[in-house]
Parts: C-alpha cells; structure tokens; sequence
C-alpha cells in the first residue's frame, strides 16, 4: 500500500510522506544525526605535504614573561613546551627534502626527523633556534581539493582563481567508487566548506552530483588480482583490437553503477559491430555534400524514420543518465536496420556515426572525414552540435507486449498500437507459449496494463 502510495512522486516529495506516515504510525520519528569528528592530518612518513609550522621555545618564553600575556598556540614537544608559529606566506610552499632512507625512526618519527638541514631553522617570528615540523598531512589533504586547481594549473602566485571557478565551479558531476563517498567526497566537503565560510568560494558544496562505478571482473566472475593470474590488460586489448573497441566494450559489457565480468567473447561482438559501421560507408548514397546533419529527420521509410528519431532521444537521454550499454544497444538496433536498407543516404549514416563518436571518437572522426573530405576538413565531428529528435516521430505504431502467465513471462509479441483490449486477450489466447501452460484450467481473470503486458490468471 505504501509504495502504491509513493508511485510518481519526486524522490525528496516520497521521502516527506514516508517520514509523516511513519510518525502517524508512531514506529520512529525524523531525527538529524551527526557523527562527524576531528579529521587527524598528521602523518609519520615522508611522501605528503609538510605541516607549515614551526615550533619555537623563544617565542613560548617571551609570551610568558611578557605582562600581555598573548594567548598563542602551543605544543609539547618530548617533555617541552614551544609556541606553535605558522609559515608565512611568502615562504610557502615548504618543499621535501631528498632523502636516502624513507623508513620511519626507530623512536616512530617521521623520516623527516633525520634531516637536520630540513628541521632546524629560524623562527620566522623572532629569529632565534626554532624546530620546523617533521610530520606531513594525510594524502587526502593534497587530493581533496584538486577541483580547485584543475581550472587554473598554471598559477605560480595563489592555489586558484577565484574568478574562473566562480565561473566552473561547483563540480556537475563526480564519478567514484562506493568507498568514495565516506572517504575522498567526505574530506572534499570538509575543505571546501571551510573555504566557504572564510569567504574564499561562493560555493559550499564541492559536487552536485555523485555516480559509483561498478567493478570490472574477471573472466571467472572474481576481482582480478595479480596472485591469481586473471588481470585483464589493457595495453594488450588496444593493440589487439584498437582503442576504441575496448572503450566501446567496457561501457557496454554491464551498466555503469553495477559492473560486471570481463569477456574476451563480448569484446569480438563489439568489434563486429564497429567493422559492420565501418563497411556501411560504402553503402550510402550521397545526394549531395550539402546537407544539414542537425535538421530533423523527414524520410519516406516510416519504419526506419521513426527508429532513427527514437534512437536520438534514446542515446541522448542515456549517456546524460550514464546509461551508456543501453545507448550502444539502441546504436546496435539502428545499424541493423539501416543495413537492410537498399540505399543509404549520407545524412542517416552521418547520424549514426554522430550518436557512436563519445563511444568510438578515432573510428568516427574517420569516417566523418571520409564521407565528404572537401567541406569537412578543417572541421571535427566533436565541433556537431548533437542532433535534435522530432517528438512527433517517436512514437512507434507498434509495441512489445510482456505476456505472463499467473505472473511468469512466456512469450513477447510485437503488436499494433490501435489494437483493442479484446483483440489483444484473443491473440494472446491462441499464442503456442501460452496455451501449454493453460492446459485446460480455468480462467480466472486478464489483466491488462495498456501497452505493456497481459496477465493471464488461472
């Protein structure tokens, strides 16, 4: 009852009333839990940014003496207490020393210990004998606000350009593994919110959007491991098959957030159909090498008019919802149609090979070359705006209909889009799958669901 209750709704909307149902139940109530803590940086290794501080006994003892008392951060060092000074600016960033030995000390210390010319410096502050920090930050530290960078790499003066990410930033979409979200994204937050309250990004959040990607197996169906021999390597497939065979198989062998095993059977099948799109350039028809590839499609087969209108929206909406083995899939359904066709015009070819470039950019920047090398070329594919679809043109003038017996599947049967309700529990009735599962019982009830399937219950 409840789910019938929730269908349709947003998922926020569905969220609001299971909240309100469960409270009118009195089985639980809505409530905020926070189980955040302090994130620990410090780290006894080499690799990793240096802590910016120095540690100065002068400075803790002049504080101390003096009649103002300046409250100032301290630390105890092996039994003795030094004031806490930052790095200023203009010394940063503090860069590794090189190092022979990268083990820790003996007493647990960082490597960095060891190299007296890294720690024993001047305090910044008050020029007398200071010690610089030997720890460096957690790595995550470094990685965890790349997003910041990437706009503006090339900076020598400040870590951004907070008028270019003004601009790109926050990130649309993020993609990761399940682990990502309480590690990498959790310290990404923890930077770029405290960025934000000090004024420094106008953005508090540092991702929209965040997609898990599934797990590539092997063979066996098990996590590949060098110990069991069953990696699959890449180098091997690309000089095998091209780069862009093991790109398109690799998004079309499972779907995106789920993963699933590799097959050396399903990467032949994806050169298959890269090979017929290629041989399929010789069978167009070229009226002129003048034409609109982002028109709207109007042609006199119906049949392969409407797949070529479904075939965009399809493609299109699946790669924005990473649905990418589906949208390969629909790109397979409409080469084999265009196949049977007797003459094939450019323009048809050109979409195909348009809606197939994000998947087999080096195979389809070729072909698009090759079909009209004079007007096209100075001008890439990926320079195509993505073409439009007619939404008058999509809807199919027939459908599959599931038919089910007592709620199992036994058969799917292509039927008009006119046809009755009547006239379809007919059809189905003398269809060979159905009638040995009937076997002479009785009917209870048909249950129809308009364009979608047929129950049969007895």
């Amino acid at each position: 009852m409840l789910l019938l209750f929730l269908n349709g709704l947003k998922t926020k909307e569905a969220i609001e009333k299971i909240i309100t149902w469960i409270e009118e139940k009195g089985i639980g109530k809505k409530t905020i839990s926070y189980r955040l803590r302090d994130w620990l940086i410090s780290r006894q290794r080499y690799w990793g940014a240096p802590i910016p501080v120095i540690y100065c006994r002068k400075c803790l003892e002049q504080t101390t003496n003096s009649k103002q008392q300046t409250i100032i951060d301290k630390t105890e060092i092996d039994g003795e207490e030094y004031a806490v000074v930052l790095v200023p600016e203009k010394d940063l960033p503090v860069k590794l020393p090189d190092l022979e030995n990268f083990k820790p000390t003996d007493e647990g210390e960082s490597p960095l210990a060891r190299s007296e010319e890294f720690i024993n410096v001047r305090c910044p502050k008050c020029g007398g004998p200071a010690k610089r920090c030997a720890e460096t930050m957690d790595t995550f530290v470094c990685s965890s606000w790349y997003y910041l960078r990437f706009p503006s790499p090339h900076l020598s003066d400040k870590a951004f350009d907070k008028k270019i990410i003004d601009q790109w930033l926050p990130v649309d979409q993020y993609c990761g593994g399940a682990e990502h979200a309480c590690m990498h994204l959790l310290y990404a937050r923890f930077i770029t919110k405290v960025l934000f309250d000090q004024k420094l990004i106008n953005f508090d959040e540092p991702f929209l959007k965040l997609n898990h990607q599934g797990m590539i197996l092997a063979n066996d169906g098990g996590k590949m491991s060098k110990s069991k021999g069953n990696v699959v390597i890449p180098d091997d497939y690309v000089k095998k098959y091209g780069a862009d065979v093991f790109r398109t198989y690799v998004l079309f062998l499972a779907p995106f957030e789920q993963g699933g095993a590799w097959s050396d059977k399903g990467i032949v099948g994806v050169k298959r159909f890269l090979d017929k799109v290629w041989n399929l350039q010789f069978k167009h028809q070229a009226p002129s090498t003048k034409f609109q590839i982002n028109s709207k499609f109007k042609i006199s087969n119906s049949k392969l008019n409407i797949l070529l209108n479904q075939t965009i929206k399809k493609v299109g909406e699946d790669i924005e919802n990473f649905h990418f083995n589906t949208a390969i899939s629909q790109l397979m359904i409409l080469l084999n149609e265009l196949e049977k066709q007797d003459q094939l015009l450019i323009t048809h070819y050109s979409l195909l090979i348009t809606l197939l470039s994000p998947f087999a950019p080096h195979l389809c920047e070729e072909l698009w070359h090759k079909l009209d090398p004079e007007t096209r070329k100075d001008k890439s594919i990926f320079n195509e705006k993505w073409p439009e679809y007619d939404p008058k043109l999509i809807a199919a003038d027939e459908f599959e209909l599931v038919v089910q017996v007592n709620g199992k599947v036994r058969d799917k049967i292509m039927v008009a889009v006119e046809i009755s309700e009547q006239e379809i529990k007919d059809k189905v009735l003398k269809l060979e799958k159905v009638t040995k599962w009937l076997n002479n019982k009785k009917l209870k009830k048909v249950i129809y669901v308009k364009r979608r399937l047929i129950n049969i219950v007895v």
